[in-house]
């Protein structure tokens, strides 16, 4: 009875071990054909790295894929040969070298040229499409006048070589003291006024001059300072084509007429000796100033 179980006993075990060898045996081939199915995925992609790199330094030694032009599209305000020499774009260099972020950096010096966009137009053209800021004022400073685009930045100084026609903005009071809000309410003002289909239109603005105590004073290019304050613009303008009419019948005419309109209901106006809150020289005569 004791050697029956021993030997039963030692038929399980040899199963048991036989069942474990061949398991490990196949876990071993599994093993084995990841490793080599992992070799061989690697083996593949380097070799295509390999003919990818040397298919690309066959395909920039190619004349097709030199650049023989650069255009440029969008510049108004900016000459062509600015930007082309601000790009500094080499012909004969293979298209696809060019780093194309680098030369819309480098036109961007510009401080006409809001925005750049370089593209490629195979197989040998590259294309610079430029945004150019709009003026919308000149900001009156210590040191001279500086440009202020659509966006309210002030982005240039005026030179001499500047021939652009518009209004003046002066803000007094510290440069920390508010001034890029008023600029942005100066912007709002400009967009409410190039509406209007009465008078004072855009055109007639010749200055405006702004306080953080008093708002905007307008002044037009026929004699009119209109003090409108910060807001409401369309209800206090609102009441001056009736004032004007009034002065005409007076014939109150000469010199400088202040029209306080910041309250509607109580309209007041004072002659004044003078044209504008401050002496302007006008730069070639080309200013509205």
């Amino acid at each position: 009875m004791t050697s029956g179980i021993s030997t039963r006993t030692f038929r399980k075990k040899q199963y048991r071990l036989e069942v474990l060898k061949q398991r490990t045996k196949r876990h071993f081939k599994e093993i084995l054909r990841e490793i080599l199915s992992s070799l061989f995925i690697l083996f593949s992609v380097l070799l295509l790295s390999l003919c990818g790199v040397y298919l690309y330094a066959q395909i920039i030694t190619l004349p097709c894929f030199e650049v023989k032009d650069v255009v440029v599209r969008g510049a108004r305000k900016v000459r062509e040969e600015e930007i082309l020499k601000l790009a500094n774009v080499q012909k004969g260099r293979c298209i696809l070298n060019i780093d194309l972020e680098g030369v819309a950096t480098r036109v961007k010096l510009n401080p006409w040229v809001r925005e750049a966009f370089v593209g490629r137009e195979y197989p040998d053209r590259i294309v610079i499409e430029v945004r150019e800021r709009e003026p919308v004022a000149f900001l009156c400073m210590h040191d001279g006048f500086y440009f202020v685009d659509s966006h309210g930045v002030v982005f240039k100084k005026v030179s001499q070589d500047d021939e652009v026609d518009l209004p003046v903005l002066t803000l007094s009071g510290d440069e920390n003291d508010g001034w890029a809000s008023a600029i942005e309410r100066y912007l709002d003002l400009l967009r409410y006024l190039s509406t209007r289909s009465t008078y004072p239109r855009l055109e007639h603005v010749a200055e405006v001059h702004w306080s953080s105590k008093e708002g905007f004073l307008l002044f037009t290019t026929d004699g009119y300072g209109l003090r409108i304050g910060t807001g409401n613009f369309e209800e206090k303008l609102r009441y001056l084509a009736s004032v004007i009419a009034d002065l005409d019948k007076r014939q109150v005419k000469g010199g400088f007429l202040m029209v306080d309109l910041n309250n509607p209901g109580q309209i007041t106006v004072q002659m004044r000796n003078v044209v504008s809150p401050r002496d302007v020289v006008p730069l070639k005569g080309r200013y509205k100033i």
